[in-house]
């Protein structure tokens, strides 16, 4: 049975792997807590490909996941998990 963070690791590889090959793809995880798994996968694979690959290759990919007071969850789904992904260029 998987876990919530093999589930969602899942779905953000899928998904780079997806966009990279040129699908129009907007993944959706749960809860921005569950994104800490994929910082990998986002940072090392979705947002340095272009530069490796010298501009051939491109991985456009939004990825929405809720946070916050407003969506009801429990009290450790509220973490705001942007401020990391914002510093890392690509």
């Amino acid at each position: 049975m998987f876990q919530h963070t093999d589930r969602e690791s899942s779905i953000v590889g899928c998904a780079i792997g997806m966009s990279a090959t040129g699908f129009k793809v907007l993944p959706e995880v749960q809860f921005a807590d569950y994104m800490h798994p994929d910082v990998n996968q986002i940072v090392s694979e979705a947002a340095r490909v272009s530069y490796l690959s010298n501009g051939r290759w491109n991985v456009p990919i939004v990825i929405r996941t809720p946070y916050g007071a407003g969506i009801h969850g429990a009290q450790n789904h509220f973490q705001s998990v942007e401020a990391l992904y914002s510093h890392v260029p690509g």
